[in-house]
């Protein structure tokens, strides 16, 4: 590896580092003040991330553009193209993980296994839930999709390809979604953090993009479920 390369990875991680602590400060400074001090971007395209992606199309064609050019200045394509990347072992694999995780962001967030346990048990329900919201799990896919090859399949690759660029990633993906919150609640945090280093590890260890794609739309999923539950949106 290159001298040039190896200074490029180091500049890249200690970038992360400088966003990440930014990213904790400001969301702790905005809890203390009791504002939403939230950027004007964020609150002009929030709208659209709730919307639907079939009749907000730029929310997919802007991204997929962004995504495809990065794949390809990176070279991480490939990790598209290995076809050993959708061998159904590995896609079950994925389905095993993401139910794992979302079991246990449930119980995380409950602060009940039981609760997890009653959400779980629910499987026509689920599936009702599903076939009800065709374009929110539309949009749910899609983000995973996308955050999964901005976050594992570049950043990881940029900041060097290893554990400690790994469990940067994890930090500042999770500090990411910190700043968005309108007030902090240790446990989704706790929960968000442990989601976000099985991403990152799980895609360090398999190098399998569909792998972590899957698990975090499943988990996605199955909060949005918990939530519907939750707030009787859905019984």
């Amino acid at each position: 590896m290159s001298i040039a390369v190896i200074k490029g990875q180091h500049l890249f991680q200690l970038f992360a580092v400088i966003l990440i602590l930014w990213n904790i400060l400001y969301a702790l400074a905005r809890h203390r003040s009791r504002l939403d001090v939230r950027s004007y971007i964020f609150t002009r395209f929030q709208p659209l991330l709730l919307g639907s992606p079939v009749r907000n199309f730029r929310i997919v064609l802007l991204p997929l553009a962004g995504m495809i050019g990065l794949l390809a200045l990176t070279g991480r394509y490939r990790l598209m193209l290995d076809p050993e990347t959708y061998e159904p072992q590995h896609l079950l694999t994925g389905v095993i993980l993401g139910s794992g995780a979302s079991f246990l962001s449930i119980a995380i967030n409950s602060l009940s296994i039981r609760k997890a346990i009653r959400i779980f048990s629910r499987v026509t329900l689920l599936f009702y839930f599903c076939s009800r919201v065709k374009e929110v799990l539309f949009t749910i896919i899609w983000l995973a999709f996308f955050e999964e090859v901005i976050w594992r399949g570049v950043g990881i690759f940029l900041l060097g390809d290893s554990s400690a660029a790994a469990a940067l990633v994890s930090l500042l993906f999770a500090s990411v979604h910190l700043v968005k919150r309108e007030r902090i609640v240790v446990v989704e945090w706790v929960d968000f953090l442990l989601f976000s280093f099985l991403l990152s590890f799980s895609f360090l260890v398999t190098q399998n993009l569909i792998l972590v794609v899957e698990i975090h739309a499943i988990r996605n999923t199955s909060i949005a479920f918990y939530k519907a539950v939750a707030t009787r949106a859905i019984e």
